[in-house]
């Protein structure tokens, strides 16, 4: 059984902006990689992608009853490359390129699969309406991630150290930065309370996930690509997408652990809640540190 937890109030912090401060001599910037730590860098994630490959296909068969264990395994893998591998890796800009883009495939990898669940779960209790949603939410976001898998084919290192340092970006001023980040603000605040609480309801958790998800969605196709091109505000732009991958993935995973309780499955059950717990503290957590805390 899932307990209730406080999910960090995205509304709130999001909707403290960020103090403007602009100083081209601190250290914003990554270092060029030595070939040395891309070497390094390479080799770890490979290694960690044939870890993965040993997992199994996440895309088959969400009836299947292994199919939970194997959402778990992808689960707790997405977890420990953002926990544990990440942070071991050098802090040099091509490095940091590489394993933001691969950590955030992994995610959607992870992110897809629970929708996949949730739509074969509603189809065999003979909710039809909420399968369709997530199975075409599932489909989108599969082509989107093909199309983003493609654009990487092909990348240079270079290209990844221009694009970590936002090579070609001028520094914000005052008010186009306070104006980028008031518009991640007033889409954030015209959410409503994205999630106050994941609840021990489905129906509840469902709803709240159709938010999540869409509001996902339409953040990176609509909002982040009109926040403005300078460097201050794309990174927070880059932080708060970031925020809302996460909030969706703990809101499925709170679904998926219950129909997993409900059909018996505890062991699965068990590894989901425990997920949802660490990942709703590393959310927090972030986003304090991206953001800052809000004042009540």
């Amino acid at each position: 059984m899932i307990r209730k937890m406080l999910i960090f109030m995205l509304v709130c912090l999001i909707g403290v902006i960020p103090a403007f401060a602009q100083d081209e001599e601190s250290d914003a910037a990554y270092a060029p990689c030595t070939e040395e730590e891309l070497t390094a860098t390479l080799e770890a994630i490979s290694t960690y992608n044939e870890a993965l490959a040993e997992l199994g296909d996440i895309g088959a068969g969400p009836q299947d009853a292994a199919y939970g264990a194997i959402l778990a395994a992808y689960d707790s893998f997405s977890y420990e490359f953002w926990y544990t591998l990440h942070p071991e890796l050098p802090g040099c800009a091509e490095a940091q390129a590489v394993a933001l883009n691969v950590g955030m495939i992994y995610d959607e990898y992870l992110t897809i699969g629970l929708l996949h669940n949730i739509a074969a779960w509603a189809t065999a209790s003979g909710d039809t309406d909420s399968a369709d949603v997530f199975t075409a939410s599932a489909e989108a976001r599969s082509a989107v991630m093909a199309e983003s898998v493609d654009l990487m084919e092909g990348i240079t290192a270079e290209d990844m150290s221009a694009w970590i340092n936002s090579d070609g970006m001028e520094y914000c001023d005052e008010e186009t930065f306070n104006a980028s980040l008031t518009g991640i603000g007033e889409y954030f605040s015209s959410l409503g309370e994205l999630q106050s609480q994941i609840s021990e309801d489905v129906g509840e958790n469902l709803a709240a996930l159709i938010v999540s998800d869409t509001a996902a969605q339409t953040y990176w196709s609509d909002v982040y690509p009109a926040v403005s091109g300078c460097y201050e505000a794309d990174y927070y732009g880059w932080e708060a997408g970031r925020i809302l991958d996460e909030t969706t993935i703990i809101t499925a995973l709170a679904i998926n652990a219950t129909l997993e309780s409900e059909a018996g499955n505890t062991d699965v059950a068990e590894m989901m809640a425990a997920s949802i717990e660490a990942r709703s503290e590393g959310l927090a957590a972030y986003t304090e540190a991206v953001f800052g805390t809000t004042e009540e």
